[in-house]
């Protein structure tokens, strides 16, 4: 999860392990560039589905367009 230097917020549906992860930084005192989760029941993967998720990501990458605007956050779609 070294985002923070690309300023990349890595999109996964894996909110148990990364979440867990991102705590104990928080507790290292180090950053993350944030955390964009979905779910299978709110973003099914298939191909017929792509297109509804890089919507999504569209959406909120236009209302958050700071470099920064993720930083330490955690958005779900």
């Amino acid at each position: 999860m070294e985002t923070i230097g690309e300023k990349r917020a890595p999109l996964t549906n894996n909110d148990a392990d990364v979440t867990v992860i991102a705590r104990r930084r928080a507790v290292e005192g180090r950053h993350h560039a944030g955390l964009i989760f979905t779910s299978d029941a709110s973003m099914p993967r298939s191909h017929q589905t792509i297109g509804r998720s890089v919507t999504a990501l569209q959406t909120v990458l236009r209302a958050n367009p700071a470099d920064d605007a993720f930083t330490d956050r955690t958005h779900w779609l």
